[in-house]
């Protein structure tokens, strides 16, 4: 895999929501380059706690980062290209953590191509829900992170009335975002 998808991201942009240096983006591509570039297994356990630690996610905090929103295809990528099958584990695992954390007050919503303030977790969903076919062929594990991304879903308000006691009806409806060719 190439290092250039890392390189692209403008990682200074993404807010640090904790500003402890240890959250800080750039730290997370790179730990996502040494992920990218590990040989060993303690490489690669090494770059794969640096992330689960800091700024992609904090495991002992139970806490997903913005940052993770622009690592995602990243790491899609390591599961579909990696060099290696636990490279592929490592960044199946730091996934479903992201899905899985809670994000930060006051960062829980990212801006996408497709929607201003969508929730971290959903824009999350959407890039795993958008890698279908390589995740199915990841086996049980790719199963189930896309079981996971179907939890996560949204809701478009269709209709607004505004009631006798100045309080408001919504009537709103189930979306899952368009998904490319290679989902159902």
């Amino acid at each position: 895999m190439s290092l250039d998808a890392i390189d692209v991201v403008n990682w200074s942009a993404i807010p640090n929501p904790t500003w402890h240096r240890c959250d800080d983006p750039e730290r997370v591509a790179h730990a996502l380059r040494l992920l990218t570039v590990s040989t060993t297994a303690n490489e690669t356990g090494d770059a794969a706690s640096l992330l689960a630690g800091s700024g992609f996610v904090c495991g002992h905090a139970v806490m997903v980062f913005p940052a993770a929103y622009a690592a995602t295809p990243i790491l899609l990528n390591l599961v579909e290209h990696g060099q290696r099958p636990r490279i592929k584990d490592a960044a199946l695992g730091l996934l479903s953590n992201a899905l899985d954390y809670f994000p930060t007050a006051g960062h829980n919503r990212v801006d996408t191509p497709y929607g201003v303030g969508v929730p971290l977790c959903c824009a999350i969903a959407r890039h795993i829900r958008d890698r279908r076919s390589a995740l199915l062929a990841h086996g049980v594990y790719g199963k189930r992170l896309l079981a996971e991304a179907e939890l996560h879903w949204r809701l478009t308000i269709e209709e607004v009335e505004l009631q006798a006691d100045s309080s408001l009806t919504a009537i709103a409806v189930r979306v899952r975002p368009p998904v490319s060719a290679a989902s159902p």
